[in-house]
């Protein structure tokens, strides 16, 4: 569960570390999120570029970047359709671009199956 002004970690591959959501989206009403539903928030920690080789180039973002992502994990008990509970020990999001395609290759850590309503499932390896 996940209000406004909450702090998320990031698990996927890019340099932000934690950022803080203002917007939740599904409704203007909206006071708490689930996994599985898209949020907006302001970057507010990363990690320091690392050194680059001739030829790649990455994007790296700064502090104060607005960006968009998908919540995939919340310390949140949640119910399964078995009844049985699933949680996390914090709340975990990964960065999407506006096609709703992810930004990162890798990820980090198990994922729920809720998110195979939103047809991200193909894109995580280790599913509970």
């Amino acid at each position: 569960m996940i209000f406004r002004e909450s702090w998320i970690y990031f698990a996927d591959g890019t340099n932000i570390e934690w950022y803080r959501v203002f917007h939740l989206y599904r409704g203007f009403i909206r006071r708490v999120t689930y996994e599985g539903l898209f949020m907006k928030g302001s970057v507010k920690v990363v990690i320091p570029p690392k050194l680059e080789y001739r030829g790649f180039k990455r994007k790296y973002y700064k502090k104060g970047d607005v960006i968009r992502s998908i919540l995939v994990r919340t310390n949140w008990a949640r119910r399964k359709i078995d009844h049985s509970a699933l949680f996390y020990k914090c709340n975990n999001a990964i960065m999407i671009k506006k096609k709703n395609d992810p930004r990162s290759k890798y990820f980090y850590g198990p994922v729920s199956t809720i998110l195979n309503r939103k047809r991200f499932m193909a894109l995580f390896s280790y599913n509970l």
